[in-house]
């Protein structure tokens, strides 16, 4: 499925549907979850999916604002469902779900994700929040520690995914809904190893918090990849990178 896909036009306040090139919906159906970004002020609006026909994908609940192509500013449109999804059990709960994935794996097949749908997930009472990359900090166990992930969604929760003194690429993803950040690279205290990371071809839309946070980072690239509508930071650099 792909994972997000640029308009053809503008989208206008009223309009019920849009037109994306057919070869950038490839897995698109009826019932997935799609957020259309801001090209201006203000988050992005979630819809629908209720059918698509040719280049045209529709949705019952109208926009409420307008999203207006230029030549600067793409109309991006971001699909946040897959097949195969990782949800905490009570999703009412926003940014206080109760569940989490951790992973030490030290080699780069140990954690490897595609197509993948993280939901919900973030603990509020404990520091390994949402989707977790970690390094214990010590060379036999941690400091390799390194992930994959791949035309994946993360949505809804505290942090999307949360990186620490470890090492991950991602590519195609997007990252939405987040409290605290889509996706955050961090040095564990005392650690010999910073994080790293490659981020290519992604997005973060409409967090209520930033959109990526690079803290104490080590030789992290971002590629062709989109921010926009986060309430704060699109981006944030803390300390070298």
């Amino acid at each position: 499925k792909a994972p997000f896909a640029y308009a053809n036009a503008s989208a206008w306040a009223g309009n019920n549907s849009l037109s994306i090139p057919s070869d950038r919906t490839t897995g698109w159906q009826q019932g997935d979850r799609i957020v259309i970004a801001p090209t201006g002020v203000g988050a992005g609006e979630e819809r629908t999916i209720t059918t698509i026909s040719g280049v045209v994908v529709n949705f019952s609940v109208p926009l409420s604002t307008h999203h207006a192509l230029s030549p600067d500013t793409p109309v991006l449109v971001s699909n946040m469902t897959r097949n195969a999804v990782v949800r905490s059990s009570d999703s009412s709960a926003g940014q206080s779900g109760k569940g989490y994935v951790l992973t030490m794996a030290q080699h780069t097949t140990g954690f490897l994700v595609y197509y993948g749908e993280f939901a919900h997930l973030g603990n509020l009472a404990n520091a390994t929040t949402g989707v977790t990359v970690i390094s214990l900090g010590v060379t036999v166990l941690g400091e390799n520690a390194a992930a994959h992930i791949s035309s994946s969604s993360f949505h809804d929760g505290l942090y999307g995914l949360l990186v620490i003194s470890s090492t991950v690429t991602v590519y195609d993803s997007g990252f939405h809904a987040f409290g605290g950040a889509g996706l955050r690279l961090s040095e564990r205290s005392g650690s010999p190893a910073p994080p790293r990371g490659f981020l290519c071809d992604g997005c973060a839309v409409s967090n209520s918090g930033l959109g990526i946070v690079i803290a104490e980072a080590k030789d992290t690239n971002i590629r062709r990849s989109h921010f926009f509508g986060n309430a704060f930071d699109g981006v944030r650099l803390n300390g070298p990178s």
